[in-house]
């Protein structure tokens, strides 16, 4: 790579805190392209663990935000919503259920 544009992986999560904690520890942990941000769209949640867990990874990592979609339950919509509020170049959509396996595959896909 010439560059390392910022890019940013965007992940809607409704309630799932599990799932979206081994995906979103899955990226820090492993990713070898440092240049990211990860913003998760909430979609209305309604467990306390999984507002909780919101702001201990915003407090602990300042390239990780949340912001919330009030809306009805659209995934178009969601991760629209999520990608206005990115600042990366480069958008990465995510399910909260994945888990990345390479650390290089941003890097690849950049």
């Amino acid at each position: 790579l010439l560059e390392r544009p910022l890019i940013s992986i965007v992940i809607p999560n409704k309630d799932h805190m599990e799932d979206l904690s081994r995906c979103v520890e899955s990226i820090i942990n492993k990713s070898t392209y440092e240049n990211y941000e990860i913003v998760i769209v909430e979609n209305n949640s309604t467990e306390p663990e999984t507002f909780a867990y919101y702001k201990e990874l915003e407090a602990g990592h300042e390239n990780v935000r949340v912001v919330y979609y009030e809306g009805g339950f659209n995934y178009s919509k969601i991760n629209n919503f999520g990608a206005a509020a990115c600042r990366g170049d480069y958008f990465l959509l995510l399910n909260n259920d994945t888990e990345m396996i390479d650390g290089g595959c941003i890097r690849e896909i950049v």
